[in-house]
């Protein structure tokens, strides 16, 4: 039973980091060149899988913290508390809300097909005038449900969606790479990377899920370490690969292109449409792109159910009451403010560091300075807790500057 949790585990955690954001990767670092890519992409992983391992660790020591609140409350005390609660709630809701509107996306493009507006039917007429808020509506039911059956559905259901995910990766990479319409890029110009990394860092985000999963494993050190290693790993090799094959698809002067256009996303997914304009490949970007959003969708709404059931147990104890909290705020904004929500997102490296990098070490310090006999999960001591705090600071810095400060700056 264990072991076949233990697969489900690094599904989840390899699920949970390979997000939407995937789709961004190109437009960073395309100017940046291969290599200094895959050097930046290392040097992440590995802060990642640190702190990550280092919040396991907080989270063995503390046998009666369940979730990343009770944690920082344990450890922190009430000013960790407050931090956390702001930080996850702001990262969460907005990644949630993010992740409704794009999967109403795929049923209101299905709906559309239906010959709806031309009906006489009273119903039909009323799913034609309200059409992208029934498809948000039916999105956000349909997954949280899923999030209410628990950890156990989450993990099937995520399991499912990761075959068709790899399927369909295989595919993409298959004609990609046997497309030869570019020429790889070794190296370019790194600077370029600085802006990037923020976005890079929260590719590499799948530490919420380490709480669900701890009591998911029955807190099995040794099958919870396995998990975050491979799990980890996964997302850093097809990254590598998506980038090795996407600056292999496109040509040299439509990586240039990409790199110096307003909507870079937009710019990309018109650009991979043109250089591989064939059906099959059309479909498999389709379930690519739907995998993704959903294997992202179920890890980031799991944790922030277990953390919202954790931060309000006193209060709050029925399940389906906490899954009405966890999904009706995001459907609201989704809805009514999802400029609000993109306005949030552009924060999201700042939220991430705090949360998956800073906080952990904070708790890690302070639980090792509590209980000397904690088994340690990373090896260093407080020096490597300093340097991956400074790491993750330099982040918080880097976003400030290029997505906040610089665009006034440059007036």
């Amino acid at each position: 039973m264990l072991k076949n949790r233990l697969l489900g585990s690094v599904m989840l955690i390899s699920g949970t980091a390979i997000g939407a954001g995937m789709l961004a990767l190109p437009t960073s670092t395309a100017a940046a060149g291969f290599l200094p890519t895959i050097c930046i992409f290392l040097v992440v992983w590995g802060m990642t899988v640190a702190s990550a391992l280092l919040l396991l660790e907080v989270n063995l020591s503390l046998p009666h913290a369940r979730d990343m609140l009770s944690m920082a409350e344990a450890s922190l005390g009430k000013p960790g508390k407050i931090v956390t609660w702001f930080a996850f709630m702001c990262l969460l809701y907005a990644l949630t809300a993010a992740y409704i509107t794009g999967g109403a996306q795929w049923i209101d493009t299905g709906l559309s097909q239906l010959p709806l507006q031309n009906s006489s039917h009273p119903v039909l007429h009323f799913v034609a005038t309200w059409q992208k808020e029934i498809s948000a509506v039916l999105f956000t039911t349909l997954l949280s449900l899923i999030i209410y059956l628990g950890t156990h559905a989450v993990d099937h259901v995520n399991r499912l969606f990761m075959v068709l995910m790899a399927v369909s990766f295989i595919g993409i990479e298959s004609i990609g790479l046997n497309s030869h319409a570019g020429q790889v890029q070794t190296v370019g110009d790194a600077a370029t990377l600085w802006p990037a990394i923020p976005v890079i860092i929260t590719s590499f985000g799948f530490h919420p899920v380490i709480p669900s999963l701890s009591e998911y494993l029955n807190r099995d050190r040794t099958r919870l370490k396995k998990a975050i290693l491979i799990g980890s790993t996964i997302p850093l090799i097809v990254y590598i690969m998506w980038i090795g094959t996407v600056f292999n698809w496109l040509p040299a002067d439509a990586i240039q292109s990409m790199v110096h256009a307003g909507d870079k996303l937009s710019a990309f997914i018109l650009l991979t449409s043109q250089y591989g304009n064939t059906p099959l490949l059309a479909l498999f970007l389709k379930v690519f792109a739907l995998a993704v959003l959903l294997t992202s969708f179920l890890g980031v709404a799991m944790s922030l159910f277990h953390f919202l059931e954790d931060g309000l147990h006193h209060r709050v104890s029925h399940p389906l009451i906490v899954t009405l909290i966890t999904f009706l705020p995001p459907l609201f904004f989704a809805l009514k403010f999802p400029q609000g929500f993109i306005f949030a997102l552009g924060f999201g490296g700042i939220f991430v560091a705090v949360l998956l990098g800073i906080l952990p070490c904070l708790m890690a310090w302070k639980v090792r300075q509590q209980n000397t006999h904690t088994q340690r999960l990373l090896l260093g001591g407080r020096p490597v807790l300093i340097l991956l705090m400074l790491l993750f600071t330099i982040v918080i810095a880097i976003e400030v500057y290029y997505a906040h400060l610089m665009p006034y700056l440059h007036r």
